[in-house]
């Protein structure tokens, strides 16, 4: 498990910062894309700088009223500038971003510019049209709505008399224009866009992002803080009406697919962080544990265990279940050393969809299970000879299913939303008879 970490909400003097400066004091950008917690994430980040050394302009508004050469001292740069700003500035800087379902963050965008006045969308959200529904159907609302992520990661024209600001050219805010570019530009440049950020957060795994992103700039979080800029009322996909959310995610297939992406990315990282902040002393405390399998060993998902890629178990008719997501794997290490002739057992209780448990696997020390299937009264039992023993004085258990899809609620009060894909009862390692 890794902890949660938020920020001090206190504004920080200069003569506190005594702590190296992140990313070795070479600039970052945090690419804000709105309605993703960026501003939450901007008050655990600007603290961690000097304030002088943050740049104050966050719109291109703000920015280029500003005489360039003051525009490029800054060490920490974050804003609505989506993926253009290293283009525009002639840098590769080291860059952040957090991203969020597409669906939660259209919900969010409708809820947030219907309770600002100073949005320039709040007249349609709230007078044009003033429902959910009406707002996605009309022609400026579909715009707003439409692939928000992927024009802010995937657009990286900049017009000329933007770049002419380098130049010293005055440039009219007002009139500045940013053409859209097709669809298969976009997703390619969004995926380029991700790959080369130097971390990806999701909205919806906040604390875990908040890990990955301090850990990928070298830097140490300063305190808790509140979440900030959230609209009044949660959003919630269970709300919507089966043909709004059939518009919304029609509106949003890039971002989906880029969603999914930096989803997968930050479980790959997360996983990466816990094994270096924690493996050593798990190793260390598995190996002093570790004894020969006798018998059967039965880990329920309800036991306290080492192992990532498990949401928090929950009840289910079974007892405790805990689901997989929002990556492919899962793991379990049990203190035990398997020998040959062991088998491995795990009760699967239920899946999001019949592809999802056609594709179960299960690998024990990265070795795949020839498995077999058995019904059993609360689900299907997956089970097959232990490969052989593997390096480890103990034994890892993989359980693998293909990339986990957004989660539909299916009971009215659900409000789950992350990914999910099996949810698993219990898993059993049994010695040769």
């Amino acid at each position: 498990m890794v902890p949660a970490t938020t920020d001090a909400s206190a504004e920080p003097r200069p003569e506190e910062h005594l702590a190296p400066l992140p990313n070795g004091g070479e600039p970052v950008y945090f690419l804000h894309i709105p309605k993703t917690a960026g501003t939450t994430l901007r008050r655990i980040l600007e603290p961690l700088w000097p304030i002088d050394t943050v740049c104050p302009h966050h719109l291109w508004r703000g920015f280029l009223n500003q005489p360039p050469a003051a525009m490029r001292d800054s060490l920490l740069y974050w804003g609505h500038f989506g993926a253009r700003f290293d283009p525009f500035f002639e840098a590769a800087f080291a860059t952040v971003t957090m991203v969020r379902s597409p669906v939660e963050r259209v919900i969010s965008m409708h809820r947030f510019v219907q309770q600002r006045p100073k949005s320039q969308w709040h007249d349609l959200a709230t007078r044009v049209a003033p429902t959910f529904s009406a707002f996605i159907r009309h022609p400026d609302g579909r715009k707003i709505c439409r692939n928000g992520q992927a024009r802010a990661l995937g657009d990286l024209e900049v017009p000329g008399e933007l770049a002419a600001y380098w130049a010293g050219a005055a440039v009219d805010d007002e009139i500045l224009e940013f053409p859209d570019q097709p669809d298969a530009v976009l997703l390619d440049n969004g995926r380029a866009t991700l790959e080369r950020c130097r971390a990806v957060g999701v909205a919806e795994h906040f604390d875990i992002s908040v890990q990955v992103i301090l850990d990928a700039l070298g830097a140490l979080a300063v305190g808790p803080v509140a979440p900030a800029n959230v609209a009044d009322a949660p959003s919630s996909p269970a709300a919507l009406s089966d043909a709004d959310l059939e518009l919304v995610l029609e509106l949003n297939q890039l971002d989906l697919a880029l969603y999914r992406e930096a989803v997968d990315r930050l479980a790959a990282d997360r996983r990466a962080l816990a094994r270096r902040l924690h493996d050593e002393r798990c190793v260390r405390e598995l190996t002093r544990r570790s004894v020969p399998l006798v018998g059967a060993v039965t880990v329920s998902a309800g036991d306290p265990f080492w192992g990532d890629g498990w949401w928090e178990a929950e009840g289910a008719p079974v007892g405790l279940v805990r689901w997989t997501g929002a990556a492919r794997d899962a793991t379990i290490d049990v203190p035990v050393r398997t020998s040959p002739g062991a088998c491995v057992e795990v009760l699967v209780h239920a899946a999001v969809d019949a592809e999802m448990l056609a594709g179960v696997e299960v690998l024990v020390d990265g070795v795949p299970v020839l498995l077999e299937r058995r019904p059993h009264e609360h689900g299907i039992i997956f089970g097959g000879p232990v490969p052989a023993p593997g390096h480890r004085p103990w034994t890892r258990v993989t359980v693998r299913t293909p990339l986990p899809p957004p989660w539909r609620p299916t009971e009215a009060g659900d409000q789950r939303t992350e990914p999910r894909g099996i949810a698993v009862a219990w898993l059993r390692l049994e010695a040769a008879r």
